[in-house]
Parts: structure tokens; sequence; C-alpha cells
């Protein structure tokens, strides 16, 4: 039934974001699960994952883009998470606002 309601949701072009309900916990995990429904693409979810989550956050930022006059914070990744999705969890590089951390 969830992954019918998330579909229907997105057909009709509700934002869907993804994030954690725990404060202490990383939106990872929720990322994973709605891999496993199998309910969206690869691209998809990177998508939700990446922009909506962002825009839905913090609305008035220019963040989760990689463009010209945007914040400069990104993951690097060992595998292309297009490919095979589970290479979220192989992060290479951290970046915040142009620092590595």
């Amino acid at each position: 039934m969830l992954s019918q309601n998330l579909q229907v949701l997105h057909r009709n072009g509700a934002r869907i974001a993804i994030g954690s309900d725990s404060f202490r916990q990383t939106s990872q995990p929720e990322a994973l699960n709605l891999k496993r429904l199998g309910t969206f693409d690869n691209l998809t979810l990177l998508k939700m994952w990446c922009e909506n989550t962002a825009w839905t956050i913090f609305p008035n930022r220019k963040i989760g883009y990689l463009r010209e006059g945007f914040e400069a914070s990104l993951l690097a990744l060992a595998g292309n998470p297009l490919e095979d999705f589970s290479n979220i969890q192989r992060i290479e590089l951290r970046v915040k606002q142009g620092a590595s951390i």
C-alpha cells in the first residue's frame, strides 16, 4: 500500500522528500528502504533525496545542484548510484560549502 500511495503522489506532482524521523540519524536508511520497495528508479530516488529534500528543508538557499552560484556542498561516491544504488553507502569525499570535511 505504501508503494502505491507514493506512486500516486509522485504521478500527481507531489514533491517527495527523503529524511529521517530521528534527529541523530541520517536519511540514508530511509533512502535504502525506498529502494527496497522498488517504487522508484535510481534517478528518481536521487532527485528526491538530493533536490526535493534540499528545497523542502531550505527553500531560500541555493543548494541541491552543481550550478554556478549554488553552495559547494557535495558528496563524492566510489561508484555511480544510477547503476547501483548501494553506492550511496560508499562515500569517498565530503565537501561542505567548499571545504573538505
